[in-house]
């Protein structure tokens, strides 16, 4: 569901014009630092070792939906301007 939420909003706000490069900006974006963080996971893993490396995924994971929470997209009703 979120990934339709986010679609939904993204292609409302950015210009029609834009909308192909802000959608493989984003897209280079998200899938891109996925190796990245699996290396930078197996790095603390090695360092710490694996418990410690889940309790910082598990912290890291709060963390990002505390910050969705308590962000002004929250109470986002109407989207204006864009297309």
């Amino acid at each position: 569901m979120s990934l339709i939420d986010r679609l939904t909003v993204r292609q409302q706000v950015t210009p029609r014009r834009l909308l192909g490069r802000v959608n493989g900006t984003l897209h280079v974006l998200v899938e891109g630092v996925g190796p990245i963080g699996a290396l930078g996971g197996a790095v603390l893993a090695e360092a710490f070792g694996i418990r410690t490396r889940i309790w910082i995924s598990v912290v890291g994971s709060f963390a990002g939906t505390a910050f969705l929470v308590f962000s002004p997209l929250r109470s986002l009703r109407a989207v204006g301007g864009g297309a």
